[in-house]
């Protein structure tokens, strides 16, 4: 098994699939228009996840969600319950809910709703750079227990010396080397790179075509040096690339970890070298 070792595979278990609902790429899609936070709350329970009406609006609160519908009706159910909520909160709620369901951490879903989320970009950065600082940490440990290792130890590099060791895989060598230990050779990141290309996924894709500097130390020093005029800017060129790139768009909703992975290393080459030439 090569990279593909550090790919979320749990999945939690959803009730059946009921009426005014369709089943898309795992997601439990409702067929209503506008919505009302009952509604919401039954998407967020197909899609896995148990959602009350406090949490809902702290999801807002939050900018994980769209906004409701101005001019909702007064109601005595309690502070927000009479709102009209848009279709589009609705399918927010739908893919917060699976995701969150299939074991992703809300700093990672902050961060891969990144390209589309303009209220979170603008209300809400201080949010988005405490997330990107908690997502490498989350992530580098990930791979740690992907890998029986614990890369905070001291004997870190001789426990990925010993995986390297026992593995049958050269290109899952090379991604240890890459990523894990930051000190690799140009041939491996060749290889690597060539086998990224080769099988279709974009797991490795990247602006520096070297992958010198798409590793978990360089990572976790980007996202804390940058401020959030440079993370503006960045958003700026990033969405330029989803115009263009439609693969990326589609893990939106099938691998937001793979695009939230995507996001903060683009950031790291962003913050290391400037925006491409």
């Amino acid at each position: 098994m090569g990279p593909e070792r550090f790919d979320l595979r749990v999945r939690g278990g959803r009730p059946p699939l009921e009426p005014g609902y369709t089943e898309y790429l795992g997601y439990r899609i409702p067929s209503v228009g506008a919505s009302n936070y009952l509604v919401l709350m039954e998407v967020a329970r197909l899609n896995g996840w148990r959602l009350s009406h406090d949490l809902l609006l702290k999801w807002r609160e939050w900018r994980l969600i769209s906004a409701p519908i101005s001019g909702g009706r007064t109601t005595t159910g309690g502070r927000g319950k009479g709102q009209v909520w848009p279709r589009r909160a609705a399918l927010e709620v739908m893919w917060v809910s699976r995701w969150l369901t299939d074991t992703l951490t809300y700093d990672a879903l902050r961060i891969a709703s990144l390209p589309w989320n303009l209220a979170l970009e603008r209300d809400r950065i201080s949010d988005i750079r405490a997330s990107l600082t908690r997502f490498v940490e989350q992530d580098k440990d990930y791979h740690g227990r992907a890998l029986g290792v614990d890369l905070d130890a001291d004997d870190a590099l001789a426990q990925l010396a010993a995986v390297k060791a026992d593995s049958r895989h050269p290109v899952l060598n090379d991604y240890i080397d890459v990523v894990l230990i930051g000190d690799s050779t140009a041939s491996s990141r060749r290889r690597l790179m060539k086998s990224a290309g080769g099988s279709g996924r974009d797991e490795f894709r990247t602006l520096v075509p070297t992958l010198e500097d798409v590793n978990f130390v360089e990572f976790a020093e980007a996202v804390e040096r940058v401020h959030d005029d440079q993370l503006r800017t960045f958003m700026v060129l990033f969405r330029r690339t989803l115009a263009s790139d439609r693969r990326i768009v589609e893990a939106h909703l099938e691998r937001p970890l793979d695009l939230a992975r995507l996001l903060t290393r683009e950031l790291t080459q962003f913050v290391l070298h400037g925006p491409p030439r």
